[in-house]
């Protein structure tokens, strides 16, 4: 969420827009809008009030603590307000690394590969395919640990 706030597409504008389009008013009684925590750098409260008419009251960074924000009246602990990011989260982050910067690795595999082929004498193809494996595994290894290891 805060990234979404932090960039821009997750903000005052866009919770006021959302509230028209969907009708809101007329589909809920009440006028209070739950902005997550996170999302609190993008969020003007006072704005989305003048626009809307509805009020932003941010609530815990979790959404699994919203059952309990809202038995509470609405209040938010110290432990709802902390941001967690335990290392099952890290490690569900691991293929996410990959598939955003494989393209990179794929593209720098192809300059190694293509690369390993120059040495004494010139360029010959032969020596790409014979050494430019090694050079494709050795990046392979290092964009694979980067990835697992600095989650």
């Amino acid at each position: 969420m805060w990234c979404a706030a932090g960039k821009g597409t997750f903000g005052t504008l866009e919770i006021v827009k959302r509230i028209d389009e969907t009708g809101l008013s007329k589909i809920v009684k009440h006028k209070d809008i739950i902005v997550p925590q996170l999302g609190a750098a993008g969020v003007a409260a006072a704005e989305v009030r003048k626009l809307s008419g509805f009020s932003v009251k941010f609530g815990p960074v979790r959404a699994e603590d919203l059952k309990a924000f809202l038995n509470a009246g609405k209040i938010t602990t110290p432990d709802m307000r902390t941001v967690k990011f335990e290392m099952s989260d890290r490690v569900k982050l691991i293929p996410a690394e990959i598939m955003i910067n494989f393209k990179y690795m794929f593209l720098l595999a192809v300059i190694f590969f293509l690369l390993s082929g120059f040495g004494p004498g010139g360029y010959t193809f032969s020596r790409a395919f014979k050494t430019g494996g090694y050079a494709v595994a050795a990046l392979s290894a290092a964009f694979f640990s980067g990835a697992v290891t600095v989650f």
